[in-house]
């Protein structure tokens, strides 16, 4: 923990807002040239928007949780360049639908993307899924409230879901446009890596991703990404990161996003109950032709059968009521 800390305490000593001063490599006729201090519209970067202190309890309280997914009770990591092994062993697998999701395998072995937990919203492959994650923990809320202080969210309940990133060191993640499921701006807090870049840039007609800005991602700060940065064809992109490194990425559900989830579930409710009708209507039926069957068997039957009818009553009226609020 003291490693830990002195190196939050020497990460990003700066207390303006980092001017973006983004390499922008660019085609003129001519030839090509490198543009610095050229800024790219809808990102910015804000600096020690968490103090050193907010800071550690927020890695200390993922790093309980990520490894108690992982099944890791603690770290036998004792290398001096590890104080990042505190909160990035390897998992083992361990999964919970909606709330640790590892990386597969054949990502692990290209040393790609990263392993993740989902708090409030559950994404998988960049689509909204209708799942129950986790709720904020105390310490998220904490960082809400630090980001809303430094300017870089409206107000501290704006943020409905939160997907903590695990990165090791070398792991990178491809050129993406996050889901439309989320209004924008997109908020990421990053944690631990002092030298974390990010790229933009947009497809070509041949289906190669041409880097056009790189930023850098100081440790305690907060990257926003707005329009027209945050939609295609602008993509984005994680280079290989230089250490191990948290990110915290905040985000919104819009309405539209909400009410399809709603229909969603509202149809999973009504083909639930549909299916427990058709049981409740078999029981009944081997009641009422049991041949053979002592008066306490049939009794016992027709008893099952009434309690799936109930409960068949209890997921419609459900139903009927996610049909009211949709």
């Amino acid at each position: 923990c003291l490693k830990l800390e002195s190196l939050l305490l020497e990460c990003g000593v700066m207390e303006e807002e980092l001017e973006l001063e983004l390499e922008m490599e660019f085609e003129e006729e001519g030839g090509s040239g490198v543009g610095v201090g050229r800024s790219l519209a809808g990102v910015s970067v804000l600096t020690n928007v968490v103090d050193p202190a907010l800071s550690l309890l927020v890695v200390e309280s993922l790093s309980v949780l990520y490894r108690a997914f992982c099944g890791d009770g603690g770290n036998n990591g004792d290398s001096e360049s590890s104080a990042l092994s505190l909160s990035l062993s390897p998992p083992c697998g361990k999964q919970q639908r909606g709330a640790f999701v590892p990386r597969p395998q054949s990502y692990k072995e290209k040393n790609q993307g990263r392993d993740m937990m989902h708090f409030g919203a559950y994404v998988h492959n960049n689509r909204l899924q209708d799942a129950q994650p986790m709720p904020f923990t105390s310490e998220i809320h904490m960082a809400c409230a630090a980001l809303v202080k430094a300017g870089a969210m409206p107000y501290d309940t704006w943020a409905d879901a939160c997907t903590v990133g695990m990165y090791e060191e070398g792991s990178w993640l491809p050129p993406h446009e996050d889901s439309r499921a989320f209004e924008r701006p997109i908020v990421i807090l990053s944690l631990l890596s002092d030298e974390q870049e990010m790229t933009f840039g947009q497809v070509d007609n041949l289906g190669e991703y041409g880097e056009k800005a790189r930023i850098r991602m100081p440790a305690r700060s907060a990257t926003i990404i707005d329009a027209p940065a945050a939609y295609a064809p602008w993509l984005h992109a994680l280079a290989p990161a230089p250490t191990g490194r948290i990110s915290l990425t905040f985000r919104r559900v819009s309405p539209e996003a909400r009410r399809a989830l709603q229909v969603e579930r509202l149809e999973t409710e009504r083909a639930g109950a549909m299916q427990s009708l058709k049981c409740a209507a078999q029981l009944q039926e081997r009641a009422a032709s049991a041949r053979g069957l002592s008066q306490n068997e049939i009794k016992k039957l027709r008893k099952k059968a009434r309690a799936k009818q109930a409960k068949v009553q209890t997921k419609l009226n459900h139903a009927n009521n996610l049909a009211m609020e949709t």
